[in-house]
């Protein structure tokens, strides 16, 4: 059986996604370290490995949200949920960005909500303080 060389002259191929994992964990650890531009640089490069990935859209759009870009933030998220439409995380982030924008009137409230039960009001007989 023969013995695998690796010396100067030989390296091992990493594929694209291997890389794009690296500089995603790279980006990751500068976010904890709270080094928020330089998490982000990371991450626009695990990006460019794989621009199809609502994960890294995601973390971006967290990465940025910390370093008060909420803007680019909410494009983050908004592209992590056009790549991944059921995508929780991305929802709940762009919901509380949005709100950080001032923006919350573009989210429905539950009062908003359109609904076959007519609304119970305070006023409504139906609620009644507990006696």
């Amino acid at each position: 059986m023969a013995e695998e060389r690796s010396d100067a002259t030989t390296s091992p191929v990493v594929s694209a996604d291997t890389q794009a994992e690296r500089l995603f964990a790279e980006a990751t650890a500068h976010f904890e370290a709270q080094r928020y531009a330089q998490a982000d640089e990371f991450a626009r490069q695990a990006l460019a490995q794989r621009p199809d990935d609502p994960q890294f859209w995601n973390a971006r759009g967290v990465f940025l949200r910390s370093d008060r870009k909420i803007d680019a933030a909410i494009a983050c998220y908004r592209r992590a949920l056009e790549l991944a439409p059921d995508h929780a995380g991305a929802w709940s982030n762009l919901g509380n960005a949005l709100k950080d924008a001032n923006m919350s009137s573009w989210l429905w409230t539950a009062t908003d909500a359109p609904s076959p039960w007519p609304r119970a009001t305070p006023t409504s007989p139906s609620i009644s303080p507990l006696r």
